[in-house]
């Protein structure tokens, strides 16, 4: 999993409308797993710190764009 914020920087130079800025958000995944045969229980526990990435841009005046979720499988990972 993958998970990017978009943020329109604050332009102060006259010869540019629009700066972007992509900034990567940590996400921990860890997995567990429960049972044997027809009860086996797969659980997933999932982290990601947004408030302290959102708040790192946003308390600058930054203006939030775009939230992008990759969800497609890492090369090599099951």
């Amino acid at each position: 999993i993958g998970v990017e914020l978009i943020f329109e920087e604050p332009v102060q130079r006259p010869s540019e409308k629009y700066v972007y800025h992509v900034a990567p958000v940590p996400v921990t995944v860890h997995h567990c797993h429960r049972g044997k045969g027809k009860n086996f229980l797969g659980l997933a526990n999932i982290t990601c710190d947004w408030l302290g990435t959102f708040n790192q841009y946003l308390y600058q005046g930054w203006r939030l764009v775009d939230i992008y979720i990759d969800i497609r499988p890492s090369p090599g990972v099951v």
